[in-house]
Formats: C-alpha cells, sequence, structure tokens
C-alpha cells in the first residue's frame, strides 16, 4: 500500500513537472513577444479611439492568474490633448485555455486608483475613454502570426476618483472614493453594476449609490445608446451642474442646490427616461426668463416622471414647499431642445399663507405692475388654488404666445396695506381664471362697520394687464374721517369732519397702460363739519361725483369732482396727489338756505336762518400764503339768529363780501342786535370765528339790551346738542374784533347817551369798550367798559372812569325828584363786579373811585337838618334869616374817595366845603341794605358865626380867630330816610378820625387837646 501511494505520488510530480515545464516554454514564449504585442495593441487602440495611451512598465502576473499588470497608464485626447484617464495601476486577467489557441480572452480589469476625466469640449462634444471590441488584421506570413481579442466581462474600480467639466456650461463636478463593480451577464448581453461614491461640493460632501444593469445598443460608449435600469439613491448632492442637461433651456445658479432622493429609473436608448420616488431639497435656486433667481426652500416632491430630450412628464406630482404649501398635479415640458419650452401645469393646492404665495410669483417675476405693486402690500391672508391648468412658455414669450390658464382661487382673510394712517385692507375673494381673464366677486373691509362689494375683470395678464371693476360700497360717515384731508396748520380744525350716518359710493375702476377710477358718491344721509363751525346735517341732498384722469402713477392721480348741495350750492374742481390730496375748487352759490346747515357753536334752542349767494376758488390744504381758504365773493341776506319757537329776532343782518384769500372786505352790512342796529365795513381775516377790524356806525346801541342779548346767546350755549362733537361751546371763543364804534345814541344802565365814540374790542368773549368819549346830558363821559363773557359762570363788568362833566342828578336819576344834591360830577377810578346773573353784580362790586361835585346846592334833608338841631343852629337861623334852606345851601365842592367791597362804600375822605357849612364824614354806605354808618365832622362857617357869635357866652368857646364855629361830632347810622344822629364825645372818637378831621377843619388846638384848661376841656367835652 505504501509502495503503490508512493509510486502515485511520484507520477503526480513527474506530470506536475511536465506541466510546468510547457507552461514555462510558453511563458517564455510570450514573454520574449509582449513588448511587440504590447505595442501593437495600443497602435491599434489609438487608432481605434483617437486616443494617445502610454505604459511606465507592463509585466506578466502570476500572482493573480494569467494576466498582464500595467504602472502608470495614460490615456489623452489626441485632438485637444486633454487627459482622458490616469491609473496607477491596471490588472488585465484573461482566460487560460484560449492561451493555446492563440487568442488572448481579458476576463476582468481591476482600476486601482484611477482618475478618470469626462468632459464636454467648447464644440459641444463629449469625451470619455472607451475600450472597443478590438481584432487586428491578420499579420503578414513573415510576422508570427497571432489572433487575439479583448473581450471585456469584469472591471473592479477601487477607490478612484472621476472628474467632470462642461467648457460650454462652465460646469465642474468631481466624486471621491469611486468604488465599481461592473459583471457582464453572457446570457443577457448586459453588464451588472454596483456604485458608490462620495460627491465633493462646495458644502462638503454628498454619498452616491447605485445598482442596476446597463448595456449599448453599438460598440462604443454614448449616451444615446445606453440602456439603463436601477435604484439611485442621492444624499446631499448638489445638482448644479446636473439638472441643465435635463431642461438646458433654464439656467442654474452656482449656488448650491444640495438633494435627498431615491427613485427607480430606467433609461433607454434615445435618452428616454422614466422614474419614481421622492426628492427633497432645502433650497432649489431657479434663473428664468429675466435672470432672477427662483427659490425653493425646504420642498420635497414625490413624482412619477418619463422624459426623452424633448419632453419631460411628472404624473402623481406632490410637491411641499416651505410654509405649509402643498400642490398635487401634473407637469410636462415640451421643446426641451429648443430656447423656450412649452410647459403645461395642472394642479390644485391646500388653502397657505397669501405672503408665501406673494413671495414666489415675485420672485418668478409673471405678473408686471399694478399687480406687483398690490401684491407686495399685501401682509396676510390664505389662499386655496383649485383646478389650476397653466400651458406657457418660460422665457422668450412673444405676443402671441400667451399662456393657456384656466382654474379658481379663493381667498380668505387677505390683509393690504394702503396708507400710513390708514388700516389695512381685509378682502375675501373667489375669481375664476380663464387664459389670460381674471374674473369674480371680492368683499372688502378697511374701516370701522364698511362693507365693499367688487365685481371685478382682469385681462391680458401676462402682456398688457387690464383691469376694471364695479364697486358698490357702504360705510359708516364717521369712519370716513381717516381719508378726510386737514388743513396745513395742526392749530386748526379739520376742512372736513364727518360726524353721522351713512355714505354709500358706486366706484368704477379702469386699469390699463392708465388708471381711470369714477365714483358716483352719495353724502345724503351723511352729517359732517364744515370747518368745525358748519354742520351739514343727515337727510340734505348730497352728491359728489368723481373722476379720475388717465394717469401712468396711481400714486399721484388727479380727479375732476363735481359736488352738488342741496339745489342752490355747486362745487367743482380737482383733487391732484396720492395720500395726501390737494383740491382746487369753484363754488357757486344762488339763494342758498342756510338754515339748511346746524351750527354747533349754537344751542338746539336757537334756530337761524338767511341765503348766501357768490362765486368763488378755494383750495385745501390753504396755501401759506393766504389766511383764508377762499376766494370770491359771497353775500348774505335775511340772516336771523333768533329763539326757537320765538318771535322776537336776537339778531339780524345782510352783508356783502369780496375775499382775495388773505382778507375778507366788508363792502355793505347791516346788523340788528335786539333793540340796537348797526351798519358797519371793514376787514376780516377770518370768519370761524370772526377777526379783523371794522368801523361800526349805530343808530341806536342800547348796552344793556345787547349784554342781555349775548348773555342769551352764551347761556344757551351750554345747551349743546350732545350728538354733536364740539371742543368749543362757548360762541365767542376765538372771536377776534376791533371796532371803531360811532354811536348816535346810546343806552346804558338806564343812562340816556347822545352821540359818542368808542374803539370797541370783542376777543375770546372779552368785550372791552376803551376811550369812551360820549355826551351825557350837557356834558361829556370819558373812560372804558368792560364785559368779560369768556367765562358763562363767571362774568365780569368793570367800569374805568377818567373823567366826566355831567349834571349830578343826571347821573343819579333817583335823586331827580328830591332833588337833594345838585351840582357838577367828575367821577374817576375802576370798579369791578363778577358775577353770575344781574342780580349779583351790585353785591359783588369792588374797586376804589374817587367822587367830585361842584357848583351844587344841597337841600333840606334828615341827616343835615338832625345835625343843625343839636347844634341849635336851625332855630337861630329861624329867627335870624328863615329863608337860608328855601334856595338849598351851596357848596363849593364835595370831594370824596370811596373803596368798594362786597356792596359796601367805604370811605375816609369825604369832604364837602362851602360858604356856610364844611362837612367831613368817615365810614360806610351799605348798598346792599340802603344804611349808613358815618361819624361826620361839622363846621359851620362865617355865615352861622355872624348869627351866634354876638352870643357872649358862646364868643369864646364856638368861634375861632377866623369867626367860624368849633366842629360837632356826630355818629350817623342806619336806614337813608331815618338815620338816627347823635352827638359824639371828643373822648369817643379814635386817634385816627381825629387825625382825619384835624386835617380837614381849622381847629383851634386849645380847643381839641388845651395843656392846663381843665375847665375848657369839660365844657368842649360837654
Amino acid at each position: 500500500m505504501t509502495r503503490r501511494f508512493f509510486n502515485f505520488t511520484l507520477y503526480l510530480l513527474a506530470l506536475t513537472a511536465i506541466v510546468l515545464a510547457v507552461l514555462t516554454t510558453l511563458l517564455s514564449y510570450f514573454l520574449k513577444d509582449l513588448t511587440y504585442y504590447t505595442e501593437l495593441t495600443l497602435d491599434l487602440l489609438k487608432e481605434k479611439t483617437g486616443c494617445n495611451i502610454s505604459i511606465s512598465d507592463i509585466n506578466w502576473d502570476i500572482l493573480r492568474g494569467t494576466g498582464i499588470k500595467i504602472d502608470n497608464l495614460k490615456i489623452i485626447d489626441a485632438s485637444n490633448q486633454r487627459l482622458l484617464c490616469k491609473i496607477k495601476r491596471v490588472y488585465i486577467l484573461s482566460e487560460l485555455l484560449p492561451l493555446f489557441r492563440k487568442q488572448l480572452i481579458v476576463s476582468k480589469i481591476i482600476l486601482e486608483e484611477p482618475e478618470l476625466f469626462v468632459f464636454r469640449d467648447e464644440n459641444g462634444q463629449w469625451k470619455i475613454f472607451t475600450v472597443p471590441d478590438v481584432k487586428p488584421e491578420p499579420l503578414s506570413q513573415d510576422k508570427k502570426s497571432f489572433d487575439f481579442s479583448i473581450s471585456l466581462k469584469n472591471l473592479f474600480i477601487t477607490n478612484g476618483k472621476l472628474f467632470y467639466k462642461d467648457y460650454i456650461l462652465h460646469k465642474t463636478s468631481d466624486f471621491d472614493h469611486v468604488n465599481l463593480k461592473l459583471r457582464l451577464n453572457h446570457k443577457t448581453g448586459k453588464y451588472l453594476i454596483s456604485l458608490a461614491a462620495e460627491h465633493k461640493h462646495k458644502k462638503g460632501k454628498g454619498v452616491l449609490a447605485f445598482d442596476g444593469d446597463f448595456s449599448f445598443l453599438s460598440t462604443g460608449f454614448n449616451f444615446k445608446n445606453l440602456s439603463v435600469k436601477g435604484t439611485l439613491n442621492l444624499e446631499k448632492i448638489s445638482l448644479a451642474g446636473f439638472l441643465p442637461y435635463v431642461m438646458h433651456s433654464i439656467t442654474f445658479p452656482e449656488a448650491d442646490t444640495l438633494l435627498d432622493t431615491n427613485f427607480r429609473f430606467t433609461l433607454e436608448p434615445g435618452l428616454n427616461f422614466k422614474a419614481d420616488g421622492h426628492l427633497k431639497s432645502s433650497r432649489i435656486n431657479v434663473s428664468l426668463s429675466n435672470g432672477k433667481p427662483f427659490t425653493l426652500d425646504n420642498c420635497s416632491l414625490g413624482f412619477s416622471v418619463q422624459a426623452n430630450p424633448d419632453s419631460l412628464e411628472l404624473e402623481k406630482l406632490d410637491l411641499s414647499l416651505t410654509r405649509g404649501i402643498n400642490i398635487n398635479g401634473n407637469l410636462s415640458v415640451t421643446g426641451l431642445r429648443y430656447p423656450s419650452p412649452l410647459f403645461d401645469l395642472k394642479f390644485s393646492s391646500n388653502r397657505f399663507s397669501i405672503t408665501s404665495f406673494v413671495k414666489y410669483v415675485n420672485d418668478t417675476s409673471l405678473l408686471t405692475d399694478p399687480y406687483r405693486s398690490i401684491l407686495n402690500r399685501v401682509t396676510g391672508g390664505e389662499i386655496e388654488l383649485k383646478n389650476i391648468h397653466w400651458q406657457g412658455h418660460v422665457k422668450n414669450r412673444t405676443a402671441e404666445q400667451i399662456p393657456v390658464l384656466h382654474g379658481k382661487l379663493e381667498i380668505k382673510n387677505m390683509f393690504v396695506e394702503t396708507a400710513d394712517q390708514m388700516p389695512p385692507l381685509r378682502i375675501d375673494a373667489s375669481c375664476e381664471i380663464h387664459n389670460d381673464t381674471v374674473f369674480g366677486v371680492l368683499t372688502a373691509k378697511c374701516l370701522p362697520g364698511d362693507t365693499h362689494t367688487a365685481h371685478f375683470e382682469s385681462t391680458s395678464l401676462f402682456n398688457n394687464p387690464c383691469f376694471k371693476a364695479d364697486i358698490l360700497s357702504m360705510c359708516p360717515s364717521k369712519s370716513l374721517n381717516k381719508l378726510i384731508p386737514s388743513t396745513d396748520n395742526s392749530s386748526r380744525k379739520p376742512v372736513l369732519e364727518a360726524v353721522a350716518g351713512i355714505t354709500t359710493a358706486k366706484t368704477k375702476i379702469s386699469i390699463s397702460k392708465k388708471f381711470v377710477i369714477t365714483s358716483d358718491i352719495d353724502l345724503t344721509r351723511t352729517a359732517y363739519m364744515v370747518s368745525g363751525s358748519i354742520m351739514k346735517p343727515a337727510g340734505l341732498t348730497n352728491k359728489l361725483y368723481l373722476q379720475s384722469s388717465p394717469a401712468e402713477d396711481t400714486s399721484h392721480t388727479t380727479f375732476s369732482f363735481h359736488v352738488v348741495l342741496g339745489s342752490n350750492l355747486l362745487l367743482e374742481g380737482t383733487i391732484k396727489g396720492g395720500l395726501s390730496p390737494v383740491i382746487n375748487s369753484r363754488y357757486t352759490l344762488n339763494s342758498f338756505d342756510i338754515t339748511s346747515f346746524k351750527f354747533p357753536a349754537l344751542p338746539p334752542a336757537m334756530q337761524v336762518k338767511g341765503a348766501i349767494s357768490g362765486e368763488g376758488s378755494f383750495q385745501v390744504p390753504f396755501s401759506s400764503s393766504f389766511q383764508l381758504p377762499f376766494k370770491g365773493s359771497m353775500s348774505i341776506s335775511g340772516f336771523e339768529l333768533s329763539k326757537a319757537e320765538s318771535v322776537n329776532t336776537l339778531i339780524s343782518a345782510s352783508i356783502e363780501t369780496e375775499t382775495d384769500g388773505n382778507q375778507i372786505f366788508i363792502k355793505t352790512c347791516s346788523v340788528r342786535l335786539g333793540e340796537s342796529s348797526f351798519t358797519a365795513s371793514g376787514k376780516l381775516s377770518g370768519i370761524t370765528p370772526p377777526r379783523g377790524n371794522l368801523s361800526v356806525n349805530a343808530d341806536f346801541f342800547d348796552i344793556d339790551d345787547c349784554v342781555r342779548t349775548i348773555q342769551s346767546i352764551v347761556k344757551l350755549s351750554k345747551q349743546q346738542d350732545k350728538k354733536i362733537s364740539t371742543t368749543d361751546n362757548n360762541f365767542f371763543t376765538g372771536t377776534s374784533l376791533d371796532i371803531d364804534l360811532k354811536p348816535e345814541k346810546t343806552n346804558f344802565l338806564g343812562w340816556d347817551f347822545g352821540r359818542g365814540s368808542t374803539r370797541f374790542s370783542i376777543k375770546n368773549g372779552v368785550m372791552l369798550w376803551d376811550d369812551i368819549s360820549i355826551q351825557a346830558d350837557n356834558g361829556i363821559i370819558k373812560g372804558a367798559v368792560l364785559y368779560d363773557l369768556s367765562n358763562p359762570h363767571s362774568m365780569q363788568l368793570k367800569f374805568m372812569p377818567r373823567e366826566s362833566n355831567i349834571d349830578f342828578l343826571w347821573c343819579i336819576p333817583t335823586l331827580k325828584e328830591s332833588k337833594i344834591i345838585t351840582g357838577v360830577l367828575n367821577l374817576s377810578g375802576e370798579f369791578s363786579s363778577t358775577f353770575e346773573h344781574e342780580g349779583a353784580i351790585v353785591p359783588n362790586m369792588q374797586g376804589d373811585f374817587h367822587v367830585s361835585i361842584t357848583n351844587g346846592k344841597i337841600r333840606k334833608f334828615t341827616i343835615l337838618s338832625k345835625i343843625l338841631t343839636i347844634l341849635s343852629i336851625k332855630r337861630l337861623l329861624k329867627l335870624k334869616n328863615p329863608d337860608f334852606f328855601s334856595q338849598g345851601m351851596p357848596f363849593d365842592s364835595i370831594e370824596a374817595g370811596f373803596v368798594m367791597e362786597k356792596g359796601l362804600m367805604k370811605t375816609d375822605n369825604f369832604i364837602m366845603k362851602g360858604p356856610a357849612m364844611n362837612l367831613s364824614a368817615v365810614g360806610t354806605i351799605n348798598l346792599l341794605s340802603n344804611e349808613v354808618d358815618l361819624t361826620i365832622g361839622a363846621q359851620p362857617l362865617e355865615t352861622i358865626g355872624k348869627i351866634v357869635g354876638n352870643i357872649p357866652i358862646a364868643k369864646n368857646i364856638f368861634t375861632g380867630k377866623d369867626k367860624s364855629l368849633t366842629v360837632g361830632y356826630f355818629h350817623v347810622k342806619g336806614p337813608y330816610e331815618n338815620a338816627s344822629v347823635t352827638i359824639m364825645p371828643l373822648k369817643s372818637l379814635s386817634s385816627a378820625v381825629i387825625k382825619v378831621f384835624k386835617s380837614i377843619f381849622n381847629i383851634p388846638l386849645k380847643i381839641i387837646s388845651p395843656k392846663n384848661d381843665n375847665s375848657s376841656k369839660k365844657r368842649l367835652t360837654e
């Protein structure tokens, strides 16, 4: 057994030695001719491929099997000398048996660390090295004949690199760590492929993986002959360099668009492509017709696609965009070979944010002004697209290439900013789209309580957009105040201010190349204020017609307007500008009845009537060079202001004026104020409230009646209609008039005056008669009177007499009948009263004044009679001169200063001087109770002294050096008609009173204060 095994072993060894010998012989033969065959093969490849191929070394590779190892292989495009391939090491393994038949069959190629270059040259030709089937021609007889073929069955790439560059689109892309397994399926003739690579780009790297199979219809690498089927997975792959070959008519910018995807696809010869799957991208930028990028953020797409070099069709399209936009539909693109492919898109969407939609629309730049400018004002809302069908060209559109567009849009709660001072416009709309026409119904709200319904139509959306709409609007009138321009002076009230009611409008808008708007506005049910002074009530017919002039710039549109108010007022003019308009207008009034208006400064208990006529122009805002808002003529006839349901007219007037924009010139004016009548002329710088300078002549001026009339107006002004919003309840607030007043007859507090003159002014409810010079009886009074009615709860009357030369009895009418005192009165000083009603004038009077009466007489009256009785002079006078008081006791002067406060007149220097007696008084006169409380000093003089001086007992006691009697002191207290008079001892007088009397009378010092004559003092005291 052992021997047999040993013999068998020797047999095997011998056989092996023979085989090795044969192989060695064959290998030595092949090695001897390897260089020859290599050169021959490279020449054939160069001839077939047009490429220069070089190597650094070639050897047999026995360890891997029958094959060749090539080091540092380089392949260069002979036409432009660009490198196509550079491989560190190539292993070409062949099958063993064909070698015995002198055939070289390549079974496997292994490429270690290859660097492969794919590029498209400037002529649009793709350059890539391919290995064709190569069969040489039979060799000549003088050479050794050897048939060979190269047939690739397996290809492996390990740790390779791929460099891609397009010299037309200037795109580059690199792949690292390329690993490829490629096997030939002999039964099907297809290559099975498994590929993995890393994609290098600006933001990092992505991963590419593919499993599938491919084949070529003919030899040579050509995309058009390629047939591929497989599954592709991409992760963070940059698309910037690839999509242009699918849609080469659209420019994709360099911005890194990273894509994640997984889909199954099939590529048939002729570049017919089918796929289904999904893809996701954080950001896709696409440049459209105007070069502006169109951006899709955070989008994902589910799809089923079919494509070829001329068309692309996406079915089951499920697109999710940023901000919650979801679109479902189908997309087809045809004419990809041409500069302007045709897109056909059918889709619907969920309800999504309008601001997101606006962003995408703006990015595509498909819409032009004014639609784009309107969309840019959108700040909120939702939109839903239903059954949208769009067919058109993305760029290079012509007028004939109008897109096909059908579908419906629904808009909910869309907010559009209109102006800084305006709230946003809220819009709900439902519209249909047919080609380049959109029509539908829109409802809008902007101001509190308003409603706007518009039936609109827009045509030629993509070429020359045209828009028209019919709008019906209703709005609470007070809400319109935000639309009304104010004057250019913030201290003035608005020109117009809506108060109450409802305003309706019918508006037509047309937008094509020009902007035109017409509006028929009905203000009949609107109550509004004019300059804060005149109110047009609800119910008075009032129509406003607006029509814009065709304008390209809608922010500075010019409107012509036509306003009818009642039946006798017409306004016509223009409104220029947008958010801050300028109004220029002409007005025409033909006996317009002012009872149609209300006057908020007047109470409801008062009524006015009259008619206004005139014509002229006005501007809003007011021109800085003018004080008044209008220029022209205006006349008022039959004006009357009276209490409601009363036949008595408070104020009546007629006036004719002209104005140049700075001043109102009063040509003729007649006014009746209560019982007083005036004519006037002059200039006014304002009328609401009145401001200016006038010259007034009065046939009759009853001051008391005028004051009562004005006071009635002021008091009634507190009874304002609470529904009318006014900031000033006082009729005279803001009034500033200076008047040269010349009355022919005047009545004041019961006095009748003759002709006079005064500078009268009324400013903010304060009336001042200054520089008064007026005839009174046979004399003249000069001074001033102030009447402050600015606060109806606390009025003030102030008298400021400066000079007078009038009969005392005329000044005090209550003494005319008794004629107790006569003479010429001169009054000066200042005293005033603050009061709420006329009965409080005297009780609240205060001030000081000086009274001077000259060349008068005092007739007998109670107080003087009692004083003379006490002095026992009355009896003596009757004995000697019984007619002494029958004509009155004459006096040279009466001088007195009074301080008045709370109805009391106080004096400490009342002095009467005359030929018969000097009289002085200190004390008070109560005007409220008609009582006096006086300390009086009486000094009979020479006339009486001649009578009593002959009495021996009284000679040295009662007379002085000038034959005057000494002073008697008396206390007078009680009512005017029956005051008590008592003698006062000297010692009871205060030092202040003694000092006053001493300064008045010439009293011997020894009588007032004798040093050592107690008896004399005693007698004097008694």
